[in-house]
Parts: C-alpha cells; structure tokens; sequence
C-alpha cells in the first residue's frame, strides 16, 4: 500500500481512497470516544479493508447500496468507510427511525446489506424484514447477533484473507462523480427524499475546510450533514 500512502490527499479519487492513504500515512490515534480504548490508525485501516473484504464475501459488489443504522460510535465509521472501500455506496438511516421508517429508506434505496449498532436496532429491522426483499444480510456492530444476522467480527473474519486486494482494486475503478452516499433529508413534504452525493461532493467539502480553516497538520473532522443522519470522519 506503499504508493497510495505516498499521494497527496488532493490527489485521491474517492472516500475510500482517501482513507486507506490516510491509515498508511499516520500513525497513533484515529479514534477517541468516552470509555473506549483508542482506536490507531492501523487499527482503523486494518478494520475498514476487512469490511470491505467481508462486504464482497457477501456478494456486495460495486454501487451495491449499504445501509447503516446506529449512533454515532467508533464503529460507525469503519462500517461507513468499509463500505466506500467495498465500492459500496452508503445509505445512513437515522438511528431513532421507527421499524415502518427504516422499511421506508432501506427499500425505496434498495439495500443489499445493513450494519447496524445492536441487537435493539437489528429488532427494528427483523420486524419488517420481510417486506425488503433487496436486503439480503444484516450485520451488527456491537454486541451480540440475533437469529439471521452476523456480527461485525463475523463479516471481518470473513474478509480478512482478501481484505488488502479487495479495498485496492474496488477503490481504484471508483469514479469521483460516482455516488458516495444517499442522504435520505428531513422534515420535506411527504416521504423523505433521497439525496445523491458523490465522492467529488464530499472530498471538495472536506479540502474547502482545511483551505478555509488553513489547516497543515493530519486531521479529524466529524462532521453531519443535514443535522443529523451522516457522519464522516475524513483524515488528511
């Protein structure tokens, strides 16, 4: 992974890309949160290149949609990132979105896998499984695993022997004017509506901060769109 670490942030095409450039450049920590260890960046890296490997152990190929339901754990962003390194595109749902709610944006996006916090939230989503016919696995973050899904642990065994390829290649044929992410928005007339932001949106967003803000050291930003139902961690 040698010549991704040596590229600049501004030369990265993708989300994923720009987090496997930036766990091979840093060392120390990535991640800090309130009674958790801290999580390093090889640590980081490692976790999001076996998600993407156990994503396409799963069958989920490049522009699969990959929902996320949880709050805003560590977790949270290497089921995000893993996901953008799997070539997936993103969908958050809000973490107190009702069962009916979360059937409403895991079908209307058509998701074919969702990584989700706990056995609380993967109730939710058993409740009304059976009306999503495109979402084929369940994974949950934290904790244990109820009856038909799998643990995070699980899907990064899984991926662990083709973790490297599998993040190498699908980030390399990403388009930056593909599509990252669909934000579903609230409080618009009707159902929520779907909103596409592609990974040019997203990299512009986070090098017009560090422009405005005139940073020139490694950075974490965490940062939520729409208030409330995105969160990126984006590390230059």
């Amino acid at each position: 992974m040698a010549d991704l670490a040596d590229r600049p942030a501004a030369a990265v095409r993708s989300l994923g890309e720009l987090a496997l450039s930036a766990v091979d450049r840093y060392t120390g920590d990535a991640m800090r949160a309130p009674g958790r260890a801290p999580i390093s960046y090889a640590d980081f890296g490692r976790a999001i290149r076996e998600i993407a490997g156990g994503l396409a152990s799963l069958g989920v190929n490049q522009g699969d949609k990959v929902a996320i339901l949880s709050s805003t754990i560590p977790e949270w962003p290497m089921a995000d990132f893993g996901s953008f390194c799997a070539g997936a595109v993103v969908v958050p749902v809000y973490h107190t979105n009702s069962p009916e709610e979360c059937e409403y944006v895991l079908k209307h996006s058509g998701a074919k896998a969702i990584l989700l916090e706990d056995a609380a939230q993967a109730e939710k989503i058993a409740k009304v499984r059976a009306n999503l016919s495109d979402l084929e696995h369940v994974i949950v973050l934290t904790g244990d695993a109820p009856a038909d899904t799998m643990t995070l642990a699980d899907l990064r065994s899984r991926g662990a022997a083709e973790a490297d390829k599998v993040a190498q290649e699908r980030t390399a044929s990403i388009d930056p004017e593909d599509t990252a992410t669909i934000v579903y928005t609230s409080g618009t007339t009707g159902p929520p509506k779907g909103c596409m932001l592609s990974h040019a949106n997203l990299l512009f967003t986070a090098h017009a901060y560090i422009n405005r803000l005139k940073l020139h050291r490694p950075v974490i930003f965490q940062y939520l769109p729409l208030a409330h139902v995105l969160a990126r961690m984006v590390s230059f």
